[in-house]
């Protein structure tokens, strides 16, 4: 049966299949990061505020950088801004996940995705 199956899907199918499913690990990724950002950020705004911790949803999404749990508690206000600890890990983690998530779109690369990416996030943070 499973013989039968990947020979009616082909390789292409399957490559197809495994991208599809990378780019969904990917955007749970993404949601995770963003998460940890804004919950981090609103730390650095309300430190009096107990700090959730995150580490359940980064094991869930399958990140295993431990020191990203340290994120949202480490979290100061620096005028108007926030300072994130592992701000630039965590930046440069969202721009690989997002181009996982346009591999599997036919011609991403093709229309400039990369490119586009780049213009849309900008220089990093400072470290």
């Amino acid at each position: 049966m499973k013989t039968q199956i990947l020979a009616a899907l082909g390789e292409d199918g399957l490559q197809q299949a495994t991208a599809l499913n990378a780019a969904l690990a990917a955007n749970d990724r993404i949601k995770y990061a963003f998460s940890l950002l804004q919950m981090a950020d609103e730390h650095a705004q309300h430190p009096e505020q107990p700090a959730p911790p995150l580490r359940q949803e980064r094991l869930a999404c399958g990140i295993d950088d431990k020191d990203l749990d340290g994120a949202v508690l480490g979290a100061r206000k620096v005028g108007t801004n926030a300072r994130i600890p592992r701000a630039a890990r965590i930046m440069a983690r969202i721009g690989n996940d997002i181009r996982m998530t346009a591999a599997p779109v036919p011609g991403a690369k093709e229309r400039g995705s990369d490119d586009r990416l780049r213009a849309l996030m900008g220089d990093p943070p400072v470290a």
